[in-house]
């Protein structure tokens, strides 16, 4: 694999700490997630068809960052990152987003610009210069959800780190009436902020 960067980059590991100047990489099959000063492995319902996810890592990075998070979106196919875009949003972060006609595939791109208040619409480009500056900007917590009153969310375990029972339990979603291909489990379909999100599987 060639080197884009001076920054180390390796897969993450179960509760591994967050060290700043490092990248975390999903391992193949697990969902990443973030926790305050550590990110945690899990192996989870798959969501719109994927594991690792990206939902699963914005959701619970705006969870435990608020502000200080910046979700960025990519080319790519279908609606993937716009659920979880909506949350880095909601707790102040940046969204960004690459421009649908730089990409690939605009899907992904499109679905983002069209549910969520994006901050920047960039060619790939552009995008790392924007993080670096980003990164360097100092962060306020006024106006915006912060830890101290969000306690309870932190602590809340995130959809994906959910066994079958616990999910039957909470009742978030409809019975979708499809069998999961997988493993045989039944599925559920969410419908969150107008978005119709792909069915989960609690095999």
């Amino acid at each position: 694999m060639s080197r884009k960067t001076s920054l180390p980059v390796a897969h993450a590991t179960g509760n591994e700490e967050l060290v700043q100047g490092r990248i975390y990489v999903a391992p193949p099959d697990y969902h990443l997630l973030v926790k305050r000063g550590y990110v945690r492995l899990v192996y989870g319902p798959k969501e719109n068809g994927s594991r690792p996810a990206v939902d699963p890592l914005f959701r619970t990075a705006a969870k435990a960052y608020g502000r200080r998070v910046v979700g960025v979106v990519l080319s790519g196919t279908l609606d993937d990152g716009t659920l979880g875009l909506m949350e880095v949003k909601s707790f102040g972060g940046v969204a960004i987003v690459q421009d649908p006609n730089d990409a690939l595939f605009s899907g992904m791109s499109k679905s983002a610009i069209k549910h969520v208040d994006v901050d920047h619409i960039l060619p790939v480009s552009s995008i790392a210069s924007t993080l670096v500056s980003l990164a360097h900007e100092p962060v306020t917590e006024e106006g915006a959800k912060t830890m101290s009153s969000e306690n309870e969310i932190e602590i809340e375990p995130d959809i994906v780190e959910l066994n079958g029972a616990a999910m039957r339990e909470r009742e978030f979603g409809k019975p979708a009436s499809l069998a999961c291909p997988d493993c045989g489990g039944m599925l559920y379909s969410l419908n969150d902020k107008g978005l119709l999100e792909s069915q989960y599987n609690w095999g």
